[in-house]
């Protein structure tokens, strides 16, 4: 692994921030295999949501492919009762949000709440582990008989996750977590500066940036949805590594390296030129897809200046980075590793498994049916 680490850790000397939507929308471009509109719509939706935000797609209802910003917060647990809702969905106007960590069941324990929500005439919200016995049926009935706006949700996720998440919310809303271990603020205690606010809440039955996507056929569709999911993973990958020339560019760049490698047994050189040889292939294969001749293009490569590469959509040489022609850091590393992982534990093995690749018949043995080489398994 000595020539692999030298060369991952050229990589990481080589690869460069994403600092312009135009990168994102490149590398989103080159993962959907060279849809523009695919890599527009998630370079717009990563600037609109951060680079932190939450980007996920979807089936849409039309036949063009759509951005949607959801703003705020979103977690997927809806309403404890159907008595909570006021139309198919419970939407509330400036509301008080009550963060509890433990299980809301004894009327008593809501009552101050109650009493802060109903002073100020404000709809509130209960996120909670739980809301049961005969809390909901209270806040049910104050619903029904004062018209206190209110609804109660079950927390999301579990164990620390979950307490995490409270914590989320609470600061988001400028709240506090009631019943938090460590702290003596209980549902018992609580002021109006205890309470969250927000200016907006929606709650639905079934518990943010959303790219609806649509076809004419099922086949477009899941095909569509692929080539997004590809192009979104690629994009987080690069926002969190930086990256790197593509088209196998930037291996080639790392060949130099290995030459300041010196090895200490036979077995080192032989993993060195083996490394060699293995940063030539992606250059190469791409070369050779487009009908040309591969060592050619890598020599050429190497003796071109740092950013050229070969463009083989163009058949040309051409400065890769201006042309978009760029991959995640994290793809390229991860690639890497993990070949030379499978690798390094093939050599231990003592067998292996493979299958006996198919003998060309030539034309001009004429050969009679059913005398050909035959394909099986075998093992060396």
């Amino acid at each position: 692994m000595l020539a692999v680490d030298a060369v991952l850790a050229e990589l990481k000397k080589q690869s460069k921030p994403v600092t312009t939507p135009k990168e994102i929308a490149q590398i989103a471009t080159i993962s959907a295999n060279g849809d523009k509109e695919i890599g527009n719509i998630i370079s717009d939706a990563m600037k609109k949501v951060g680079r932190k935000g939450v980007i996920t797609g979807k089936h849409g209802k039309t036949l063009n492919d759509e951005l949607e910003i959801i703003e705020g917060m979103k977690f997927d647990r809806g309403y404890i009762s159907s008595y909570f809702i006021n139309t198919s969905k419970c939407e509330f106007q400036v509301a008080y949000v009550l963060s509890s960590e433990k299980k809301i069941s004894s009327v008593q324990s809501i009552v101050p709440a109650l009493e802060i929500a109903n002073a100020h005439r404000k709809p509130w919200v209960i996120i909670a582990e739980d809301v049961d016995g005969e809390a909901p049926s209270t806040l049910v009935l104050n619903r029904l008989k004062v018209g206190l706006q209110a609804v109660a949700v079950k927390a999301p996720r579990f164990g620390d996750n979950r307490k995490n998440q409270l914590k989320d919310m609470a600061i988001a809303t400028g709240g506090a977590v009631l019943g938090e271990e460590g702290l003596t603020l209980n549902l018992e205690d609580v002021q109006p500066h205890d309470l969250g606010k927000v200016g907006e809440v929606i709650v639905t039955k079934d518990g943010v940036a959303v790219l609806k996507f649509d076809g004419t056929s099922d086949v477009e569709v899941n095909e569509k949805k692929d080539r997004i999911t590809d192009a979104l993973n690629a994009t987080r990958a690069a926002v969190e590594e930086g990256i790197v020339l593509g088209g196998g560019c930037v291996l080639l760049r790392c060949l130099p390296v290995l030459d300041s490698i010196t090895p200490a047994n036979e077995d080192q050189k032989t993993a060195i030129e083996i490394i060699l040889k293995t940063l030539k292939i992606p250059a190469m294969t791409t070369a050779k897809n487009a009908g040309i001749e591969g060592s050619l293009i890598v020599e050429n490569i190497l003796q071109s200046s740092s950013e050229v590469g070969y463009d083989a959509m163009l058949g040309d040489f051409v400065n890769m980075v201006e042309k978009g022609i760029i991959d995640p850091t994290k793809v390229v590393r991860t690639a890497l590793l993990d070949a030379a992982g499978v690798a390094s534990l093939l050599t231990t093995a003592e067998v292996v498994v493979t299958e006996i690749p198919k003998e060309e018949k030539d034309p001009g043995t004429g050969r009679m049916r059913g005398m050909g080489s035959a394909v099986g398994g075998g093992m060396f």
